[in-house]
């Protein structure tokens, strides 16, 4: 059969990493250089909030905790993320983690968000998620 071209959905954002890992000791919590990650918008259309996910893979011992993972945007300002590990190495340090987080881009556009690792775990902002009761029986 001939191959035709495929067309990719308007709705998609494209993610691209660079692995911008330094050659730093490889110990539990071990200090890295940001990595990039460059959210693109192919079909014109700005996005705002608009859900975004990227697989991300890291050296050996680098930290066995998700907690510690802190993303931002090129300002430095928190972006709300969840992180999920998908895979561990041998010493049960992260292999691979998902990043789900909600990116704003221009139309054909780009915008950079850059992971690290911190050493404390992260925090939900003032009015983040609460439950409250609503009335008998609840």
């Amino acid at each position: 059969l001939p191959q035709k071209d495929f067309v990719r959905p308007a709705q998609h954002l494209y993610l691209a990493v660079a692995f911008l890992l330094s050659a730093r000791q490889a110990s539990p919590a071990a200090v890295i250089d940001p990595i990039a990650i460059t959210v693109t918008e192919e079909a014109g259309v700005p996005r705002h909030q608009e859900p975004a996910s990227v697989s991300v893979p890291l050296r050996r011992g680098m930290t066995p905790d998700e907690h510690v993972l802190r993303l931002t945007d090129v300002a430095g300002r928190p972006v709300l993320h969840q992180a999920t590990v998908l895979e561990r190495w041998p010493d049960r340090s992260l292999r691979w983690v998902q990043l789900d987080f909600l990116a704003n881009v221009a139309g054909h556009g780009t915008a950079e968000y850059r992971l690290s690792i911190t050493g404390q775990p992260r925090l939900l902002p003032d009015g983040g998620i609460r439950a409250a009761p609503c009335g008998a029986g609840t």
